[in-house]
């Protein structure tokens, strides 16, 4: 998963993709609230998370064909969260908060698409990155000495169309 993908306003995500952004975000508030308990950077990652979040879920919203309003239903727990990890609150109302953000999450991540497409790690639109076909891949040539002949089985894929140079430039 690609940032340049995380950051895009077009294009559509699926509930599992939606699911796992919503996951990552909670766990690195987390993370966050456990090494720097009540300080600032708890403010900046979940300022940071936040659009990612929200651009997740407008992108699952717009596969779902439902309204871009729904989108707060991610991004307000994941602030909830974010503001009860700066403020140091008890184990069971972030425990709460991080069960509802998840819940919401997987509401919207089980909204059926309006229709099938062909997802590239769960993403489509206009930042996806290409998928590489696996009989695109030349093979390297092994170098051969002078007067070496190639075994049999092994077949030469030479694209390049030159002439050989000869060692001895006969005049």
């Amino acid at each position: 998963m690609s940032v340049k993908t995380l950051l895009c306003r077009d294009g559509r995500d699926t509930g599992l993709r939606l699911m796992g952004v919503m996951f990552a975000a909670f766990l690195l508030l987390t993370v966050a609230a456990i090494v720097f308990p009540a300080s600032v950077i708890n403010w900046i990652v979940t300022l940071a998370l936040l659009p990612m979040v929200g651009l997740s879920a407008v992108r699952r919203l717009n596969d779902a064909n439902k309204s871009i309003k729904l989108a707060m239903i991610c991004v307000v727990p994941v602030l909830a969260f974010g503001i009860l990890t700066y403020f140091v609150a008890p184990l069971g109302a972030l425990a709460g908060v991080f069960l509802f953000g998840l819940a919401c999450g997987g509401y919207l991540a089980f909204l059926p698409a309006k229709n099938t497409i062909n997802y590239v790690q769960g993403y489509y639109g206009p930042s996806m990155v290409p998928v590489s076909i696996s009989g695109s891949v030349y093979h390297r040539q092994e170098p051969v000495m002078k007067g070496q002949v190639m075994p049999v089985h092994e077949k030469t894929e030479n694209t390049f169309s030159s002439i050989e140079l000869a060692d001895e430039v006969v005049l």
